[in-house]
């Protein structure tokens, strides 16, 4: 969706654009870009497998003096202009949703995502706030990896130390769609609060199927469009925001349908 966005935006606008996929490969993503560079485009865009790929990246282009504009995931380098969700308000608004819908007797638990991936780290952030600000104990945290089986294994060992949890926000959907099997298992799908991150078509569909409470979705497309629009600005000598964050939305069953049918 990162690439339609540039895509599209930039073919309504007149330019031509070049995709790459990497393909989650890091030493092939900064191949690409050294390619790419070869070409003398007039900027950049870059959607990095995460945080390390894009510093190295992002010095490539600065070395070519080509502006760089970042989408989703970071870079510790200098880059042009950096656009991506607030991951922080992201991680409260599923607190908030968490906290509307559940009672004082909840026992929450929490799939955390790969530890060092700073953006999608501050969604456990952002949740974490509203559970502290209302004095509500995560009492059950650990990583799964954002990986569907390890999502599931942990679930079940969650279930297994303590079988009252009756709440849970994964860090994203795969790792929720994993914990949804492991309470299914046990009987347990309409009892457990279940909060995932990123709105997958599987995650959306599982929301309207009442397998998931709810899931929050980005806007990747935004980041894409965003990024030619404030790239045109740019290259007209207009001066831009350095960070853009987009605010995401809670998915759950009043909108998940409408979401998943594009009119949302």
């Amino acid at each position: 969706m990162v690439a339609a966005g540039v895509e599209e935006t930039a073919a309504a606008m007149g330019s031509k654009v070049t995709i790459s996929d990497a393909q989650d490969d890091p030493a092939k993503q900064i191949s690409q870009a050294e390619d790419a560079l070869l070409n003398n485009p007039d900027v950049v865009f870059l959607s990095p497998f995460e945080t390390d790929t894009g510093t190295a990246i992002t010095e490539l282009c600065n070395a070519a003096n080509v502006p760089i504009f970042i989408l989703d995931t970071g870079s510790e380098a200098d880059y042009t202009c950096f656009i991506t969700s607030d991951n922080k308000q992201g991680g409260r608004v599923a607190g908030d949703f968490l906290l509307a819908n559940t009672d004082d007797s909840r026992n929450v638990a929490e799939l955390q995502g790969l530890i060092g991936r700073v953006v999608p780290a501050q969604r456990g952030v952002g949740f974490n706030e509203v559970m502290s600000e209302n004095d509500v104990e995560v009492k059950y945290v650990q990583p799964a990896d954002f990986n569907r089986e390890k999502g599931m294994s942990l679930m079940e060992n969650f279930l297994t130390t303590d079988p009252e949890i009756n709440a849970v926000f994964c860090w994203n959907d795969e790792m929720a769609l994993g914990a949804k099997e492991a309470i299914a298992a046990r009987g347990l799908t309409d009892k457990i609060l279940l909060v995932g991150f990123d709105a997958t078509d599987e995650a959306v569909q599982a929301v309207i199927d009442g397998q998931m409470a709810a899931t929050v979705a980005q806007n990747p497309y935004g980041f894409g469009q965003q990024g030619v629009e404030l790239a045109y600005k740019f290259l007209a000598g207009e001066e831009i925001e350095k960070d853009v964050l987009i605010e995401c939305k809670v998915i759950d069953a009043s909108n998940a349908q409408a979401y998943l049918d594009g009119t949302l």
